[in-house]
C-alpha cells in the first residue's frame, strides 16, 4: 500500500468512525478541506469549509447514517458503494438512499466528491462486500493483477470509444452479472457486443468520456460520461455515472453501476 493511498484509506476510516458512527456532526470539519466541490444530481457545488459546515448541522439528522458496503482506493481516491438512511426531522418519514461515491483527498481531507445515486426503484445493493477487511486497495507498487486490469479497463474505454466491439469478448466473462441501471440481471456477451457495436446507429453522434479509472486489488471504478449532438426526451444527452467492476481471472464478471439523471453530466 502506498503512502498516499494509506493516508487517504486510513482518514476515511477515520471520518467513518468518528463522525457517521457516533453522529458526531462538528467533528466533521477536521476531514474537509477549505474548499469542497460536490458534483451530484444537484448540480456542482463549490463550498468552503464553513458554508459546508452550517449546511451539516442545520439539516442533517440525528439519525443520518452511511454504510459502506464495498471500497476501492487508489492514491488520492476512493470509490465506494453505500446505503445511507435518515429520519426527516419535520416529517417523521425514514428514507433510504443507495449509491456510488468517487471522494478525492487533500492532505487527509475530503476535497472533491462525484456522487451518483441508484434508482430507488430497484433497491438495495446485492453481492457486495461488508466488512473492511474486504476493501479493495491498491499497493505500492501496483501488483500483477492491478497492472493486468489497469490495462484491461483502457482496452474497455478504448472499445467504448470505436465501437470495436468484437474487443469485448477478451474483456468480460459470459453472462456478466450487472446491478443497474435497473434490476439486477444476466447479461449475455453477445447483446452486449450488439448494444456497443450499434450506438452509433441509436445515438448517432454520440462519445464516450472516461475521465476517472482507478483500479485496486480485483476492482476498478470509473467515472463516465456519454453525450450526442440531437437529444430527445427518449434519447436524452448527456448520460452519466460511475461503476464498479469486479475481475475474475482477468475479465470483469460483475458490475454496480449508478447514474445522474438523464441528460445531466459531469462537469
Amino acid at each position: 500500500m502506498s503512502s498516499e493511498t494509506q493516508l487517504t484509506v486510513t482518514r476515511f476510516a477515520e471520518w467513518l468512525d468518528r463522525v457517521v458512527a457516533r453522529g458526531d456532526w462538528q467533528a466533521e470539519a477536521d476531514f474537509i478541506a477549505p474548499t469542497l466541490i460536490i458534483h451530484s444530481d444537484a448540480g456542482t457545488r463549490r463550498l468552503t469549509r464553513e458554508q459546508y459546515m452550517q449546511s451539516v448541522l442545520s439539516a442533517r439528522p440525528a439519525d443520518w447514517r452511511l454504510k459502506v458496503h464495498d471500497l476501492v482506493a487508489h492514491g488520492d481516491r476512493v470509490g465506494h458503494v453505500f446505503t445511507r438512511t435518515e429520519t426527516h426531522p419535520r416529517s417523521g418519514a425514514a428514507s433510504e438512499t443507495h449509491g456510488i461515491e468517487v471522494a478525492r483527498f487533500a492532505d487527509g481531507k475530503f476535497a472533491e466528491i462525484w456522487l451518483a445515486p441508484r434508482s430507488a426503484e430497484v433497491g438495495p445493493w446485492p453481492n457486495l462486500a461488508h466488512s473492511r477487511a474486504e476493501w479493495s486497495v491498491a499497493t505500492d507498487p501496483s501488483t500483477p493483477e492491478e497492472v493486468a486490469i489497469a490495462a484491461a479497463m483502457a482496452r474497455y474505454i478504448e472499445i467504448r470509444q470505436t465501437r470495436e466491439a468484437e474487443g469485448l469478448r477478451e474483456l468480460f466473462i459470459d453472462p456478466m452479472v450487472v446491478h443497474g441501471p435497473g434490476p439486477t440481471r444476466e447479461e449475455r456477451l453477445d447483446e452486449f457486443i450488439s448494444r456497443v457495436a450499434t450506438e452509433l446507429d441509436t445515438m448517432p453522434g454520440s462519445m464516450m468520456q472516461a475521465p476517472d479509472c482507478f483500479v485496486a486489488g480485483n476492482k476498478a471504478v470509473v467515472r463516465w460520461n456519454y453525450w450526442h449532438p440531437n437529444p430527445t426526451l427518449t434519447n436524452p444527452s448527456p448520460l452519466a455515472g460511475l461503476t464498479l467492476y469486479a475481475f475474475r481471472s482477468g475479465k470483469i464478471v460483475e458490475r454496480w453501476q449508478a447514474g445522474l439523471p438523464p441528460g445531466t453530466g459531469w462537469e
